[in-house]
């Protein structure tokens, strides 16, 4: 329920219609797929409950199959399927809802780097292929720097900056005073900032890395 203002989901108010019918998905931190049933069955369950045409189930689990790099894996049961693997399920069965908003509660948490890896690139690849707007929630600076366009940091209750990765990893000194910051991260936008870098145009690490090592003319650690 909402509790004061007005919430859009593109232009469309949807302070009066029902959670069910706001086109919205998320994915849990603790995602949940039924032993007894294969991938496919997996993802096709919650489109036959809601009386989608056979047809249509088979485009959206092949399509989202496809983009989340697992069609391999359609006649696999969960328990044959590694972490990040079954994180993956759990992102298709939402995005086969074609959901105007993805909210996603800590998808790479328990993964091991290349899991991460995996999962940041087939979220991505989703958000290009269908310009989907995401939500994530994650501890995780690096993750959200790698991902993001629009970065809200929250410090307790309250909303602490708000801006693109570049510009809220200007204020390093101030993540580092609210405990939110990440070594790397952290470092590297320092860096950059005492290089004279205009930060402005790194969205990434992977891209501040490589801005430092242009200027030194590839000799050295970022």
């Amino acid at each position: 329920e909402i509790s004061d203002g007005e919430v859009y989901i593109g232009d469309r108010l949807v302070n009066d219609v029902a959670p069910k019918d706001r086109d919205i998905a998320m994915v849990f931190q603790n995602y949940a797929l039924y032993p007894h049933m294969t991938v496919r069955q997996n993802l096709e369950f919650p489109l036959k409950l809601r009386k989608v045409p056979q047809a249509e189930i088979n485009e959206r689990v092949n399509e989202a199959a496809e983009i989340l790099g697992f069609v391999q894996y359609l006649e696999r049961k969960p328990k044959a399927l590694s972490g990040g693997q079954r994180q993956r399920i759990g992102i298709a069965s939402a995005l086969s809802n074609y959901p105007e908003v993805l909210i996603l509660d800590e998808p790479t948490a328990g993964l091991d780097p290349v899991g991460r890896a995996e999962i940041l690139g087939n979220i991505e690849a989703y958000r290009q292929a269908k310009n989907a707007t995401i939500m994530m929630v994650s501890h995780s600076m690096e993750d959200v720097a790698m991902l993001t366009d629009r970065l809200l940091v929250m410090n307790g209750s309250h909303l602490a900056m708000d801006g693109t990765p570049a510009e809220v990893f200007t204020h390093a000194e101030e993540l580092v005073e609210m405990g939110l910051s990440i070594p790397q991260v952290t470092q590297v936008f320092l860096n950059l900032r005492k290089m004279g870098v205009p930060v402005e145009n790194v969205y990434t690490i992977d891209q501040a890395v490589a801005e430092i090592r242009r200027i030194k003319g590839g000799a050295g650690r970022a």
